[in-house]
């Protein structure tokens, strides 16, 4: 089955600020009392713009101010943005009359009133200030998305404590086995400071430490021997984590039963490589996007899943994106169309607007 109709966008609100729309917004008469918007702040003058809350219904307004942190404000709203373009744009539907409704396991969803009318199959999931969403018209095909941001939680310092080995057996419960053994014990290559690259082949069993501070050695093919600390690997590691993390969220996600499901470890990844980030000073010249990796393996309950495709993308230094949609083409590959970074003012604004 063909998925060239993916629909895959990204908006970002690290940039963005909440005018007067305060924590303590709790009901329609508090509402009333402030006029609240979505602005741009930044040095580029372009971001400006400014976008009214009142666009989204009383109740998502509510939801939005019982957040405590505005990144998390921000974020709400641009998952309700977002849901609502995707219906306004594929179903044709004018913005008021849009209702996106809980569906199996709670998994928001848009239902037509009239049943003939076309539906939308779409996902939302936000880390650290992006929204992204995959969408497909109609409902025959399932779709997944999650993001992760490695550096948001102060995951070394749990780490230092104990060791990568023992922080990644907190999560015995989602992985298998073999992706436990995967991650604490495998990496798929480290990049240094100086802008050497390593392969984990070349790391041979150092792939395999777990303390940040021990000083090791590797011999390059060249006869150039390179000594650097072992937090290079373990960090690598810890971005190996947060691809199977997310990998297996995308996954369950399509589902519908996100990690309410009980069969997280019967789920499974293998050939699972990291992609390459694209560093700052590369991001600066482009769109942020690093590399793109599509060839991971899924596995359930030692079968293999034929019906599924997987896509795992690098963003900036920091985030990684997995889509995930069923079923797919024959041979087994989706059809997965760039990612479109979605501006406020140009993108959501007009239709928000009618």
């Amino acid at each position: 089955m063909a998925t060239h109709n993916l629909i895959r966008w990204l908006l970002d609100t690290r940039e963005l600020w909440l005018d007067n729309f305060s924590s303590q917004v709790r009901s329609a008469k508090d509402l009333h009392k402030v006029k609240s918007s979505l602005k741009f702040t930044g040095a580029d003058a372009k971001h400006q713009a400014s976008f009214p809350l009142e666009c989204l219904k009383p109740d998502e307004q509510q939801a939005i101010g019982r957040y405590y942190r505005a990144q998390d404000k921000k974020m709400s709203l641009g998952s309700y943005l977002l849901k609502y373009l995707v219906v306004a744009r594929t179903c044709r539907v004018p913005w008021p009359e849009i209702q996106i409704v809980g569906g199996e396991h709670k998994k928001p969803c848009y239902r037509p009133r009239d049943a003939s009318s076309p539906g939308v199959e779409f996902n939302i999931s936000h880390q650290a200030g992006l929204v992204a969403v995959a969408a497909h018209p109609g409902t025959s095909i399932k779709v997944g998305v999650d993001i992760v941001c490695v550096n948001e939680r102060n995951d070394l310092a749990r780490i230092d404590e104990n060791g990568f080995d023992s922080w990644v057996d907190m999560y015995e419960e989602m992985f298998s086995d073999r992706e436990l053994n995967d991650i604490k014990y495998s990496v798929n290559g480290v990049r240094l400071e100086d802008g050497t690259e390593i392969s984990g082949g070349q790391l041979g069993d150092l792939a395999r430490s777990c303390s940040r501070y021990e000083s090791v050695c590797v011999s390059l093919t060249s006869g150039e021997k390179k000594c650097f600390s072992s937090g290079v690997i373990v960090e690598a590691k810890l971005r190996r984590f947060y691809a199977f993390w997310s990998l297996k969220e995308a996954y369950i996600k399509m589902s519908g039963e996100a990690l309410l499901a009980d069969w997280l470890r019967d789920l499974e990844f293998r050939n699972v490589r990291t992609p390459k980030p694209k560093l700052a000073q590369e991001a600066a010249s482009g769109n942020g996007f690093g590399e793109t990796v599509r060839d991971v393996e899924v596995f359930f309950r030692g079968e293999v899943v034929s019906d599924v495709s997987m896509e795992l993308q690098a963003f900036e230094e920091q985030y990684m994106i997995v889509t995930a949609i069923s079923p797919t083409t024959p041979n087994g590959r989706g059809v997965f169309p760039e990612f479109e970074i979605l501006d406020l003012e140009k993108d959501i604004y007009p239709l928000a607007a009618t």
